[in-house]
């Protein structure tokens, strides 16, 4: 969740601390399941009932939770089309004729396109909660990976993101460069291919030296900086030994890192090295 989010997040805090509610730490469940947002819904409900909030605030923070929990792309149902739906979006739309294989992917839907000339690419089709400012970063710092390391390899998007509309829902649609090779699950690792998997992340990081954009100013699940979405779910932990464990780094992290935060060189990584 961006700026805005955490600051409406506080001004519920302030304006009613005496009711020593945490809102703040609420609002970091947004992803884990839609029953979650209910329970919140509930308990602002039944907050409105007890202690008689502003009718206003009220109707905002349904806004609020309903805009914010339900429409995260871990929580949003991925796009399902048919071979027979991008086959035809492909021809109106790139006017591209050929063969659509589905791909896998978590949260969208991605597809193998051999043209009918025998040239390849990805359609990526995202997730309908995804926000356009996050397809436009992803875009901005491929292509800037590429001005700076053009060996890497780095696929491209081809054109502009398109938009398919079905069933009342909007998907961005992008064609990505295709690139040819074998996955690392289905290769065999020595020490050498190692040294060379190490090579590459580390030089795909340092490309993106001096690279921003404001999309990237976000709170991300797997950016190891949100401690506090971490302690939100410290509960879903079982076992006490684990949850000693991962609060004992919790509080490392809190005593010598964050004094020291705004001194420690900081840029935009892929941070997702995998196949």
């Amino acid at each position: 969740m961006g700026k805005r989010q955490s600051l409406a997040s506080d001004s519920l805090t302030s304006n009613y601390s005496n009711l020593n509610i945490k809102f703040k730490s609420v609002t970091y469940y947004y992803n884990v399941d839609q029953k979650v947002c209910f329970i919140v819904l509930q308990s602002v409900i039944n907050l409105n009932k007890k202690y008689k909030l502003n009718i206003f605030l009220l109707f905002g923070w349904i806004i609020y939770i309903n805009f914010n929990f339900m429409t995260s792309v871990f929580s949003t149902n991925p796009p399902n089309f048919s071979i027979q739906d991008i086959e035809k979006y492909l021809l109106i739309n790139f006017n591209l004729s050929g063969k659509a294989t589905n791909l896998y992917s978590d949260r969208d839907q991605n597809f193998l396109i051999q043209s009918e000339s025998n040239q390849k690419f990805i359609l990526k089709i995202s997730n309908p909660a995804e926000q356009p400012e996050i397809l436009e970063l992803q875009n901005k710092a491929t292509q800037y990976i590429r001005s700076r390391e053009p060996n890497l390899g780095i696929p491209l998007q081809i054109g502009e993101i398109k938009e398919f509309n079905k069933d009342g829902k909007t998907y961005f649609v992008r064609l990505v460069e295709y690139l040819d090779g074998q996955f690392l699950k289905d290769s065999l690792m020595g020490n050498a291919a190692h040294e060379k998997l190490g090579i590459f992340l580390g030089t795909l990081s340092h490309s993106l030296v001096g690279f921003f954009h404001s999309a990237a100013d976000r709170e991300f699940e797997w950016d190891v900086r949100a401690t506090e979405l971490i302690k939100s779910r410290l509960d879903y932990l079982k076992s006490k030994s684990d949850k000693k464990t991962v609060t004992h780094f919790l509080n490392e992290y809190k005593n010598n890192v964050l004094p020291i935060a705004i001194e420690l060189k900081m840029a935009v990584i892929h941070n997702d090295g995998n196949d």
